[in-house]
């Protein structure tokens, strides 16, 4: 995930950048693909985690 512009940006491994729009102020969604973000927060409002919503699975990302 990177904040290119006023955008942000997801890349996996060995892909190209493809747009994350927002659908409210934590979840996010790829055009073409059915798949969906999830930004998490601690009781101080940072980030902590996310999760990729895809093919019916969930999988947790840690932030670095």
């Amino acid at each position: 995930m990177t904040l290119q512009a006023d955008r942000l940006m997801t890349q996996a491994t060995g892909q190209p950048k493809f747009p994350l729009p927002a659908e409210s102020e934590t979840k996010f969604f790829l055009k073409g693909v059915d798949a969906k973000v999830g930004f998490f927060r601690n009781e101080k409002g940072d980030v902590t985690h996310i999760i990729l919503h895809q093919g019916g699975h969930d999988l947790k990302g840690t932030k670095k």
